[in-house]
């Protein structure tokens, strides 16, 4: 079954990029580069890229301990193991109306791990947050929304196994308990089944239990194609926030790692697992992007309140 998914995986991507392109496109010179690098052994791009973590926090300065300011207008992360987000790029690159990073490569070489992807100019969410007008949040949750909802009219599946882009087992810091056996689902319900564990426990019988049932019995969620870590930190606006106002760019959605075909309800519930209460600001922008998770997210909200099931 582990190679299942992503004949899955790959048999999406070759439909999905015949129905369009994306819009905006790797310059001249970059798709140059690219092509250069594509005739490097992988170890000569790993210690090229290896001299780069070295060089770049002395020319850039540091942004965060794996993630580096090269040439060209691009950024070098330095993963922890094959990474999930190059696939997860290479798809999203062949998706028009979802403004991500272009990926430019990626290498694997022993213990060596380098994802190598445009930079997106431009200012992080959180810190332009406090800065923004009512009508900025507005038009922010609009853009997101109408990107979200593209992403997912253009992915949704009734039978695609739940895996991460890679085609591999969900490994996932909102489910620890699978750490010791990740593994692909093939129905949604033994996916939902590991979600909400906990239930059978005499304080959760009676309680948590009539409530999660019916959701995790529920056999009609879409599977679509999930950024899995859909938060603040990972969104940017490009420019300035002034001169976003004045335009009409769209934000960016960074950093793809677990990035998977999940049941709908998977985005909004890891983009608010860390709230600890039920009615911040952000939990409020996440439940207008994805309104027909509400139900999903109370439910999540009770479990994580009341069920004593500690995730780490």
């Amino acid at each position: 079954m582990n190679g299942q998914p992503g004949v899955h995986f790959n048999k999406a991507r070759r439909s999905l990029a015949s129905d369009g392109h994306p819009s905006y496109r790797l310059s001249l010179i970059l798709r140059i580069f690219k092509a250069s690098l594509a005739l490097l052994p992988g170890g000569v791009r790993t210690f090229m890229y290896d001299m780069w973590t070295k060089t770049s926090p002395l020319i850039y300065g540091k942004i965060a301990p794996s993630v580096f300011r090269v040439p060209f207008g691009l950024v070098l992360k330095r993963c922890q193991g094959p990474t999930v987000e190059a696939e997860a790029l290479s798809f999203m690159n062949t998706l028009e109306g979802i403004h991500t990073p272009l990926l430019v490569d990626s290498v694997s070489e022993g213990d060596k791990n380098y994802l190598l992807s445009t930079w997106i100019e431009g200012q992080w969410l959180p810190i332009a947050w406090d800065d923004m007008t009512s009508s900025d949040k507005e038009r922010l949750v609009n853009d997101l929304k109408h990107q979200f909802d593209t992403l997912r009219s253009k992915t949704i599946s009734t039978t695609h196994p739940i895996c991460s882009a890679a085609g591999g087992p969900i490994i996932d810091p909102r489910l620890p308990w699978l750490r010791e056996n990740p593994r692909v689902f093939d129905r949604c319900q033994d996916f939902s089944e590991r979600v909400w564990v906990g239930l059978n426990l005499n304080w959760n019988r009676n309680t948590l239990k009539p409530l999660l049932r019916p959701i995790i019995e529920r056999d009609d969620f879409p599977i679509v194609f999930s950024h899995g870590d859909f938060t603040p930190r990972n969104i940017i606006i490009p420019g300035t926030l002034a001169s976003w106002r004045l335009g009409h760019d769209a934000v960016h959605i960074i950093d793809w790692e677990m990035a998977g075909w999940m049941p709908t309800y998977w985005d909004p519930l890891k983009a608010t697992f860390t709230e600890w209460e039920s009615d911040t600001e952000w939990t409020a922008v996440v439940r207008q992007i994805f309104p027909e998770s509400n139900a999903e997210l109370d439910a999540d909200w009770e479990w994580r309140s009341h069920s004593r099931i500690t995730i780490v």
